[in-house]
């Protein structure tokens, strides 16, 4: 008998789960109900929900598809997105944090656009869908001192060898075999 049909049986008390290293929780099965299938009435409303969201998120997506092939195709901004939210920033760098993860994803994936082009591309968000359209990429110019050169390589060696290392001892501990007797 595995544990878990000890535990709904027997109704006693799991073995400590660790969830970090300072906190375990016990588990005990008060009520078990036998799985069965469920009646259309039982799952209607949460299959009506379904079917809604997913009609919304075809329909977004489509708009979305249908918004960056007009801007590709030169369409203006203010002609695409009509009486959507259109939001336009300069100068984003990688850090900016009052924009969505994927957006700033996908803003620096893309390729640089062309003098007098544009490149748009949409990416899903938890609560929509997002059009970004890049107009231009600013290059900074860095240059660096010898000294500055042979101490940003040593940092970088540095640093590499410490991935490698940890690479290792994480490849090493997962295919470790250990036995409990």
């Amino acid at each position: 008998m595995c544990s878990s049909d000890l535990l709904i049986q027997e109704k006693v008390n799991s073995a400590l789960i660790e969830l970090d290293k300072d906190r375990t929780v016990v588990a005990r099965v008060k009520t078990h109900f036998e799985p069965r299938e469920q009646t259309l009435e039982e799952v209607s409303v949460q299959l009506k929900q379904q079917l809604v969201q997913q009609k919304a998120s075809d329909l977004l997506e489509a708009k979305a598809k249908n918004a960056v092939a007009q801007l590709n195709a030169g369409e203006s901004l203010e002609k695409v997105a009509g009486s959507a939210k259109a939001e336009t920033r300069v100068a984003v760098s990688r850090s900016t944090s009052d924009l969505p993860l994927e957006v700033r994803n996908l803003a620096f994936s893309l390729a640089k656009p062309v003098e007098g082009k544009v490149i748009a591309s949409r990416t899903v968000l938890n609560d929509g869908a997002a059009v970004v359209l890049l107009t231009n990429v600013n290059t900074p110019e860095i240059t660096l001192s010898d000294e500055e050169a042979k101490s940003m390589a040593g940092f970088l060696g540095t640093r590499f060898g410490q991935q490698e290392y940890q690479a290792l001892v994480t490849q090493l501990k997962s295919s470790a075999e250990v036995e409990k007797r």
